[in-house]
């Protein structure tokens, strides 16, 4: 046993040297943990413990590299030295008693501002007190001076800021709630306990010095009945509050990846809801205002042609049944996320016919070119919406007679284009079309080739027709789903198709 002390004691550079990292390295992790916008207000006050174990670690650092340095130095400057190292030495502590108050006191709390504030003031006093101290003592009792400012400065902010500390990390576990953090309660008590026994070994046990305690209990006295320095504890204590506190500083990893999961959900809700908008107006809706036109249509016949208001209402029953079958698929898709495996040209073809069936319209289709195109079915919904859109907007507002869609998939994407040759509008500029609800749909357009990161255009001329032109990148038709040769968000197996243009 004689041995172990006595290898202690030869080796203290070392142990200072060891303790003075540990401090480092945790002011080192507390910074990389630290993060403003946490709801976490241990997270929040990490930059308050990261500067408390650099300049702690620092200070320590300096009991191995002074004594070294001081041989080559004058003694007044040596001097000076040694009274920067007790200046950062309590300034280090004073940052500790700013975390424990920053972690103790409630954001409701009356005087919470006085509260920050006091730590900063209190160390003011002690600096005044100090420098003019200094300034005041002859040479022969400087290093006495010292060593009792420093003692005095550990009785003032490092037992009141480690039992703060420890009391604020007591309190701050009860905020781990939830499976994700359950167990990081018991590693902030851990580390509660462990700052609570820093006061006892590094608040009350303290240099020497004249005055009440330091006199009685202090570094040399408890070397001398223990054959222990009292650093030799002090490190014990700092290597166990890194390790826990490097498993807490694990868990808040497990409260970001929890607040990501939350935006994440809250944004695929948005997203659906938009879906849900879009599908509602490009779909749903288009096919309720084309039979209310019927319908002043049919209001018309019955006074004129009542054969022919016959076969209009038997025509828009036939369409009220189809929009109810309508509404019951879109119901189910919102149940199950089932996924329609024909191909894009199909889906289009089917488009066609059904837009030329239900408006007098005449519709010409050119789509050889994506016959043989087989893409995630998600993104063709999206394309598919785009030409419902372009063709619902035809019918609704251009007076046109006739409409041409065409599809083609080159080397580098795929296009889409539905032409009329209505009347046509003129454009508003892009700051106005956002507060035009004339222009939902043109909009919803923008929405879907920008959700598959492509361009959509949209041209039109007055008397001279509009034509809606979107460009599809190959990148965008692989990656929507989560790239690559299989759409991750689906499974469906895509191969790309080059066609001659």
């Amino acid at each position: 046993m004689n041995t172990i002390h006595q290898f202690i004691d030869q080796n203290m550079p070392l142990i200072y040297f060891l303790y003075g990292l540990g401090f480092f390295m945790l002011g080192l992790a507390a910074a990389i943990q630290y993060r403003a916008q946490s709801n976490l207000k241990l997270v929040r006050n990490l930059w308050v413990l990261a500067l408390f174990g650099v300049c702690h670690g620092l200070v320590e650092w300096g009991n191995v590299f002074i004594p070294i340095q001081v041989a080559s130095l004058p003694p007044d400057l040596a001097i000076l030295v040694r009274a920067g190292q007790v200046f950062l030495h309590i300034l280090s502590f004073v940052i500790l008693v700013q975390l424990g108050v920053n972690l103790v006191i409630d954001e409701e709390m009356r005087g919470k501002r006085l509260a920050r504030l006091l730590p900063g003031f209190l160390f003011l006093l002690w600096a005044i007190a100090f420098v003019v101290g200094f300034t005041l003592t002859d040479k022969a009792g400087v290093l006495t001076f010292l060593t009792g400012a420093e003692s005095l400065g550990k009785y003032f902010f490092a037992l009141p800021g480690a039992v703060l500390t420890g009391l604020g990390l007591a309190k701050q576990s009860r905020d781990f709630v939830g499976p994700k953090l359950a167990k990081a309660r018991s590693t902030a008590m851990y580390a509660s306990i462990l700052f609570y026994f820093y006061a006892l070994f590094g608040g009350i046990i303290v240099p020497g010095g004249n005055f009440f305690p330091a006199n009685i209990l202090n570094e040399n006295l408890f070397h001398e009945h223990l054959n222990l320095p009292v650093e030799f504890f002090r490190i014990i204590i700092v290597y166990l509050l890194i390790y826990h506190l490097f498993n807490l500083f694990a868990h808040f990893e497990d409260e970001l990846v929890g607040r990501l999961e939350w935006a994440e959900c809250q944004y695929s809700v948005a997203n659906e809801r938009l879906r849900i908008s879009r599908d509602l107006h490009d779909g749903i809706l288009q096919t309720v205002y084309a039979m209310g036109l019927r319908c002043e249509n049919i209001k018309h016949l019955l006074e004129t042609d009542m054969e022919q208001a016959k076969a209009e209402i038997c025509r828009t029953m036939s369409d009220f049944n189809q929009l109810i079958a309508e509404i019951r698929d879109f119901i189910g898709e919102l149940r199950v996320d089932t996924l329609d495996q024909t191909t894009l040209y199909t889906q289009l073809q089917d488009l066609v016919e059904e837009f030329a069936a239900r408006n007098q319209m005449v519709v010409r289709a050119d789509l050889s070119s994506v016959q043989d195109v087989r893409i995630c079915p998600k993104i063709t919904e999206q394309i598919v919406g785009v030409a419902r859109e372009a063709l619902n907007n035809a019918f609704r507002h251009s007076e046109a007679s006739e409409v041409i869609i065409e599809a083609q998939k080159g080397k580098h994407g795929l296009w889409l284009q539905v032409s009329d040759n209505g009347k046509g509008f003129k454009q508003p500029s892009p700051l106005m079309a956002k507060f035009t609800l004339g222009h939902q749909g043109i909009s919803n357009m923008r929405d879907r080739a920008k959700l598959l990161g492509g361009e959509l255009e949209v041209r039109s001329t007055l008397g001279k027709g509009t034509k809606v032109s979107l460009y599809l990148p190959n990148q965008g038709l692989n990656q929507v789903c989560g790239g690559g040769v299989t759409c991750g968000g689906c499974g469906f197996q895509t191969y790309s198709h080059t066609a001659r243009r």
